[in-house]
């Protein structure tokens, strides 16, 4: 790519008056420059050669002659002394791109050079933003970037990505997906439906769709911070899941050997809505989040289905030992009391996000409790057992 900017026409006047100075250096000096251009990878400016003078390499002094004047032309001497040709300061510096390197497979094609531009039915990967376009009449499936540097797609109208395998959308390094406003963005996978490792930015001001019928081990899974902003609103789809450390719907990871969790940030006006199909349960998430925007589960804020929440256990609590336990409701606070004898079955408490449990009830089991046949999914035996999510809390006061 070339590129002239007027500011390098000036450099007409300092070389020429740099030229009888470069003539008693003793050797030239290699100088790298890096600039940002487009949205990736790193650029190298190659400059002219080095200035050189055949009595130099002969060991000879070169006469000094009197600098021009600033504004004269250069002065191109070619007496016995040897030609010194000044190049052209005003003549455009090649930029050298490094943007993105790996390869691109998209629907039946594999292994495009990043490097290089491709184009397809719905579809436009510019080597030099890269970026990859997509249109309305998009007709391939998953899209995934083998990479080690940040890409963008970009989706322009109502644009659906839809593959049966994990990470639909699959990137190795930083992606930015930007949803053009008015426009929506349809990812769908039998699995993760999309895959990153790096971070992740969805912008733009559209809507991004996510639907996954198997969550493991999320809906969108990021090795990296999540940053959800520009307006954008993004819908996660699916099914309530059953309780697991490796499952969520939207997952930052940093180091998954160590455990380390990133950031999920909902941010300038976005929204972020989690819709399953069926009620009771809250969001599962793995990561700190940050909300300066919107988060809704089934169309309700979080207040309202933390509430929800609070509410069902309480239900659940009633109902175990024939009613002798009472569970009473205070915002998102469950405290239980009660007294019950010869209990034959265990309780367990899964409690959700957000939700506390303040425990005031005693619970005393049958003899030889031990020998029932009870199937403990946690081991066991165990009497209570109480499992707590992220955020949540169980208070033992009394019992």
């Amino acid at each position: 790519m070339l590129i002239q900017s007027k500011p390098f026409r000036y450099l007409a006047v300092i070389l020429a008056a740099a030229v009888c100075l470069a003539a008693f250096l003793p050797q030239t000096a290699e100088v790298a420059f890096a600039e940002d251009v487009g949205t990736s990878g790193e650029t190298s400016i190659n400059y002219p050669p080095p200035l050189t003078d055949p009595e130099l390499e002969s060991g000879v002094d070169s006469p000094v002659e009197p600098a021009n004047d600033v504004g004269a032309e250069p002065a191109n001497d070619e007496s016995e002394t040897g030609a010194l040709d000044v190049p052209d300061a005003t003549a455009p510096l090649e930029i050298v791109s490094t943007a993105a390197a790996g390869t691109l497979e998209i629907g039946a094609e594999s292994g495009l050079d990043l490097a290089s531009n491709h184009s397809g039915t719905g579809w436009t990967w510019t080597a030099a933003t890269a970026t990859l376009a997509l249109g309305a009449d998009y007709t391939e499936e998953a899209v995934r970037f083998r990479n080690n540097a940040p890409v963008t797609i970009s989706a322009t109208g109502e644009v659906a990505v839809e593959s049966d395998s994990y990470g639909t959308i699959w990137s190795e390094g930083a992606l930015t997906l930007t949803v053009t406003g008015g426009g929506t963005l349809n990812v769908t996978g039998s699995e993760g439906a999309i895959y990153v490792e790096g971070a992740l930015t969805v912008t733009g001001g559209g809507t991004l769709n996510v639907t996954a019928d198997n969550y493991y081990p999320a809906a969108i899974n990021v090795n990296g911070n999540i940053t959800f902003t520009g307006s954008t609103v993004v819908n996660i789809y699916g099914a309530p899941l059953w309780y697991s450390p490796d499952l969520s719907h939207l997952r930052s990871m940093l180091d998954e050997s160590a455990y380390t969790v990133g950031t999920i940030t909902v941010d300038g006006g976005s929204v972020l809505n989690i819709v399953y199909l069926s009620e009771y349960w809250t969001m599962d998430l793995i990561g700190n989040l940050v909300n300066n925007g919107t988060i809704t589960y089934n169309g309700k804020t979080s207040e309202e289905i933390l509430v929800e929440q609070a509410n069902y256990l309480a239900n659940e609590i009633r109902a175990a030992y024939d009613g002798e336990l009472t569970a009473e409701v205070e915002g998102t606070t469950v405290t239980v009391t009660g007294t019950v004898v010869d209990a034959d079955e265990p309780l367990e408490l899964n409690i959700p996000p957000g939700v506390e449990v303040v425990w005031k009830a005693s619970l005393t089991s049958v003899e030889n409790y031990s020998d029932n046949p009870f199937y403990y999914p946690y081991g066991g035996p165990y009497l209570l057992f109480v499992l707590v999510s992220d955020n949540a809390a169980f208070t033992l006061a009394s019992g």
